[in-house]
């Protein structure tokens, strides 16, 4: 049987809501504290659930990338990904899917998206052309000259590693705009923004072609 948050809290010898804070960083701990019940967490091999960190609004630090095929840009948008994720230096994990080719691609994209709603958002890398729909954050990039749908943020480039690690940025923008707005908040969007005025600035500013000026 899988261990659960109250076997942590008792390995640790603190109360559920001290493992709570502990697994969703939200401070208030003692740093030795904080240090048992991370033993305990290692110790027990306990996995918080992301749908149940989702649920209570708290930031699951996971990212998904999801890639139809993995051909070399795709690839290089992923090195870009990995690269800019490093320089924050951890706290953060990304999940990549990646499909089986260009047939069925769009129903593919929307059902891999529909698998990561637990998660803070998602990368969709040279998606299939049609109409998009989500209820997480999420941040399109695709090669130029690609008949790509449009979406509230699309990076268009031909320099796939920045473009990743720009996809990374942006996607990060959006997660801290929902978590400040709490994602009981979070509507469904579609191919525009339901609300412009609900995109972080910083974000709107960037949503442009790679590297022009």
């Amino acid at each position: 049987m899988a261990p659960t948050i109250r076997d942590v809290a008792e390995q640790a010898g603190v109360s559920i809501a001290t493992v709570s804070k502990v697994i969703n960083r939200r401070g208030g701990v003692a740093p030795e504290t904080g240090r048992r019940v991370a033993l305990a967490i290692e110790r027990l091999g306990y996995v918080p659930s992301i749908a149940a960190q989702s649920m209570r609004g708290a930031g699951t630090g996971m990212l998904g990338v999801v890639a139809a095929r993995l051909d070399d840009w795709a690839a290089e948008v992923l090195t870009g990904v990995s690269a800019a994720a490093a320089d924050r230096g951890g706290g953060l994990e990304i999940l990549v899917a990646i499909g089986h080719g260009t047939v069925g691609a769009w129903a593919w994209e929307h059902r891999t998206l529909a698998r990561l709603q637990g998660i803070d958002g998602a990368i969709l890398v040279a998606p299939a052309a049609g109409p998009l729909g989500w209820d997480l954050p999420l941040v399109v990039v695709a090669p130029p000259g690609g008949g790509v749908p449009s979406s509230p943020l699309t990076l268009v480039s031909d320099r796939p590693a920045e473009a990743g690690g720009e996809a990374l940025r942006l996607l990060l923008d959006q997660v801290a705009l929902v978590a400040r707005a709490g994602r009981s908040q979070v509507r469904r969007r579609g191919t525009e923004p339901a609300d412009p005025s609900s995109q972080p600035s910083s974000a709107a500013s960037r949503a442009r072609r790679v590297g022009e000026a």
